[in-house]
């Protein structure tokens, strides 16, 4: 029999200590990165590929058209991630997350920004995916149906989703 993998996740401590840093740390950018990967549980190659014509500020949502699944998806932003939004200078980019030279950052551009984190607060493994993975738990934990978490992270099987219910 396959062993379901593992989900391994950043505690709500350390979650709290991470929004702390980046609020002091970090350039606007840099917390958009962040906090999209906490509070939407896009996948670092998907936020990579979002366009600005995409992103609706006034509905509080981005349309996630390039996705893994190839199944589009709306993501939902908090009031937070629209001021982060709103604070980046987005005149004339394409793609919600592109670096000074309007060059497009790549899924590692994030990695890294996670793995400095991780060093800078002493939190091992840190990871773009473990966000997804509290993301999930957290709101299973406070009564989300399966369903409609399937829906939101993307999973085009219920079995996906379900791995997170004993965590």
């Amino acid at each position: 029999k396959e062993l379901e993998p593992h989900v391994e996740m950043v505690s709500e401590e350390d979650l709290l200590r991470i929004l702390e840093h980046i609020e002091k740390y970090l350039c606007t950018r840099f917390q958009l990165v962040v906090m999209m990967l906490i509070t939407t549980a896009v996948i670092r190659s998907e936020l990579t590929r979002i366009k600005m014509r995409h992103v609706d500020l006034e509905n509080k949502r981005i349309f996630l058209d390039d996705t893994k699944t190839k199944k589009a998806r709306y993501l939902f932003l908090t009031d937070k991630v629209i001021e982060l939004i709103k604070g980046c200078s987005l005149d004339n980019v394409t793609y919600l997350l592109e670096d000074e030279n309007h060059q497009q950052i790549t899924p590692n551009d994030i990695s890294m920004i996670i793995k400095v984190i991780g060093l800078a607060l002493d939190i091992p493994k840190l990871s773009p995916h473990k966000f997804r993975h509290s993301y999930a738990t957290i709101l299973l934990k406070n009564g989300c149906d399966v369903e409609s978490l399937r829906r939101l992270m993307g999973h085009s099987s219920l079995k996906m989703t379900i791995r997170y219910l004993n965590y």
